[in-house]
């Protein structure tokens, strides 16, 4: 990835952190920047590893047009099963039914609100 598309991701985490953003979605990066999912993906996994971010895995239901989402973990648990209140059925958590979600790590809002430019 080039340097100036890092930057892209970047400032996007930026302006969230300084808006009522909890958390976000990497489609939603991907959207505003015109970046590749995948690349904003990694992009993201090392402002984790960085500890600017906290990424969760929520498992929503595979059930067409649900709504619920069935678990929310800091790792995907693949192959467990869970309860779906709304479809009243039991869910398997497969790769096609989680997502990363990612959220600031407790201190960063503070951190960019203060950041001079």
């Amino acid at each position: 990835m080039a340097d100036i598309e890092l930057f892209e991701v970047d400032i996007w985490v930026e302006v969230a952190a300084k808006g009522r953003v909890l958390y976000f979605y990497p489609s939603a990066v991907a959207s505003r920047t015109g970046l590749p999912v995948q690349k904003v993906f990694d992009r993201l996994i090392q402002l984790v590893d960085v500890g600017y971010l906290v990424v969760e895995w929520e498992v929503r239901c595979d059930n067409y047009n649900c709504p619920e989402v069935l678990s929310l973990s800091k790792e995907p648990p693949i192959g467990k099963y869970f309860y779906c209140e709304y479809c009243d059925e039991e869910i398997e958590c497969t790769p096609d039914n989680t997502f990363p979600r990612f959220s600031f790590c407790p201190g960063y809002k503070e951190m960019i609100k203060k950041k001079v430019v």
